[in-house]
C-alpha cells in the first residue's frame, strides 16, 4: 500500500501561493488577467484541498506504524486541516456571492478570507512537516505496508 497524502500535500499551498500573488498582482495593476488567473489558482486549490484532507484521514491510522506519534499532535493536525478547509469553503463562497452579486465589500471580504485561508494552509503545512521531520509520522512506512 503506498500513502497518497504525503505527495498531494504541496498542491493546497502551491495553488493557493499563487492565487495570492496574482492577487496581490492584480491589486497592483487593477489588470484583469489576473483576477482570472487567481480564480483558476483558487479554484483548483478548492478542487485539491479534499482530496489532500481526505487522504491524511485516512492515511492518519498508518502514522504510529513506523514510529510512535503523539494522538495529540496528530489530532491538533487534523484539526488544523479542518479549520483550513471549512475556511478555504468560506472564502470560495464569498467569491462566487461577490461574483454573482458585484458586491465590492464582499470581494474586499472574500480577500481577507483568501489571506486566512493561505495563512491557515501554512500552519497545517507545519504541522504535518513537524510530524514527519520531528516525530517521524509514516517515515520508511510504504516498505513496511509493502512487505504485508
Amino acid at each position: 500500500m503506498t500513502l497518497v497524502h504525503p505527495p498531494l500535500t504541496g498542491f493546497p499551498f502551491a495553488l493557493l501561493t499563487c492565487a495570492v500573488i496574482c492577487e496581490a498582482m492584480s491589486l497592483l495593476s487593477n489588470s484583469a488577467p489576473w483576477v482570472s488567473r487567481r480564480r483558476l489558482f483558487f479554484y483548483a486549490a478548492c478542487i485539491a484541498t479534499p482530496a489532500t484532507y481526505l487522504s491524511g484521514y485516512v492515511g492518519s491510522e498508518y502514522a504510529n506504524q513506523s514510529f510512535t506519534v503523539s494522538d495529540e499532535a496528530i489530532a491538533a493536525h487534523q484539526s488544523a486541516a479542518l479549520f483550513f478547509v471549512f475556511s478555504l469553503y468560506s472564502a470560495l463562497l464569498l467569491d462566487l456571492i461577490s461574483r454573482v452579486r458585484n458586491a465590492p465589500v464582499l470581494l474586499q471580504i472574500s480577500r481577507l478570507a483568501l489571506i486566512l485561508s493561505f495563512s491557515l494552509c501554512i500552519w497545517t503545512s507545519l504541522q504535518g512537516g513537524q510530524l514527519v521531520f520531528s516525530q517521524g509520522a509514516a517515515v520508511n512506512l510504504n516498505q513496511e505496508l509493502d512487505q504485508e
